[in-house]
C-alpha cells in the first residue's frame, strides 16, 4: 500500500525522494514505493528516512557518511531499504539528522550510524563515521524521554498539519 506524503525544501541531494535533485519551496505530494507504507517520515539536513508500518526503515538522499544505512556511500534519489539494522532489532522509531541516522528499538535503546564528527551522534569520540548501528550509552541516571528536531532545511509529513524530524533528549 503506497503512502502519500508531503515534502518540501532543498532537494539537491535527492532528499525529497521523488527521483530528482530539485528544491521545492511549496509542499509537494510524493508517493512511497508501491510495496511500502510509511508510518512516519523524518527529514534530516540532506537525507530523509521513513519508518514503515511493518517496522522496517527506508532512507534516501545524501549518503556521504553511510547515513542511509544501505551499506554504501552512494546518494539515492528514491527510497532504499536500510540493510544494516540487525534482524533481531525491533525498531519503533527513526530519526534523520545532520549526516547521521538514529533508530530507537522496543527496549528504548538508541542506535546511530553515519557522521559522528564532534560526537554529534553521541557516540564514542574514537568513532568518526559509524558504518553500522552503534548504541548510545547513557549514564545510569539518564533515561530516554523523547526526541527533538535535529535541525535541517527540509520537512516531510504524512499530514500537512504534522511535521516530523527529531534527535534524542536525555533526562
Amino acid at each position: 500500500m503506497t503512502t502519500k506524503y508531503f515534502v518540501g525544501g532543498t532537494g539537491t541531494n535527492g532528499q525529497i525522494g521523488d527521483g530528482y535533485q530539485i528544491t521545492h519551496t511549496s509542499p509537494q505530494m510524493v508517493n512511497s514505493p508501491p510495496w511500502a507504507s510509511y508510518a512516519k517520515v523524518s527529514a534530516g539536513n540532506s537525507h530523509t528516512c521513513a519508518m514503515l508500518e511493518d517496522n522496517g526503515v527506508m532512507c534516501w538522499g545524501n549518503n556521504s557518511h553511510g547515513q542511509l544505512g544501505d551499506g554504501t556511500t552512494t546518494n539515492r534519489l528514491t527510497p532504499v531499504n536500510v540493510s544494516i539494522i540487525p534482524s533481531w532489532m525491533n525498531v519503533v522509531d527513526v530519526v534523520a539528522g545532520d549526516g547521521g541516522t538514529c533508530v530507537i528499538d522496543d527496549l528504548a535503546a538508541v542506535w546511530c550510524w553515519g557522521d559522528n564528527s564532534n560526537q554529534k551522534l553521541g557516540l564514542n569520540s574514537t568513532i568518526s563515521i559509524a558504518t553500522s548501528p552503534q548504541t548510545i550509552r547513557f549514564s545510569d541516571s539518564a533515561s530516554l524521554m523523547g526526541i527533538l528536531p535535529m535541525g535541517g532545511i527540509n520537512w516531510c509529513s504524512t499530514n500537512l498539519s504534522t511535521f516530523y524530524s527529531s534527535p534524542i533528549i536525555r533526562k
